[in-house]
């Protein structure tokens, strides 16, 4: 299982040496700061979530959470799509004997689920810092 570290302040200093360290390590990383630029941690990574964050500004703390929150419908609506798909290509053999009828399935059903199972595990990672974020943040003045 891949591990998640939120830092802040990566664009430089310690934030962004903390940020190259995580990745080097097999981390996955979601790296804020006030201006997200791709190019300052050099070639681009599948690893890597560049936010939008000023922790000095309410506003930029509620724009982050609703890109979480975004994220996290989104990851949640492609996790039933695939597992609507799983289940649609599963076999359910009822009235007929293996000898008499052959099933040939065209989904490879064991990379689906790792799909799913890895939309699941990403919906969960990131619904539990969106809960963490809200215990800890007033977002109404």
């Amino acid at each position: 299982m891949t591990k998640t570290v939120l830092i802040t302040g990566a664009s430089s200093g310690y934030g962004k040496a903390t940020a190259e360290l995580f990745l080097e390590r097999g981390w996955n990383v979601a790296a804020t700061m006030r201006r997200p630029d791709a190019a300052i941690f050099g070639a681009g990574t599948d690893r890597l979530k560049l936010l939008a964050l000023d922790v000095t500004n309410s506003a930029s703390i509620g724009n982050a959470i609703a890109d979480a929150i975004a994220e996290r419908d989104t990851l949640q609506l492609r996790h039933a799509i695939v597992t609507s798909l799983i289940q649609a290509a599963i076999i359910k053999q009822d009235r007929f004997t293996k000898s008499e009828v052959r099933f040939q399935s065209t989904v490879d059903i064991v990379t689906l689920q790792r799909q799913a199972d890895n939309l699941a595990q990403a919906y969960r990672e990131l619904d539990t810092k969106i809960q963490a974020a809200n215990w800890l943040v007033e977002l109404i003045d």
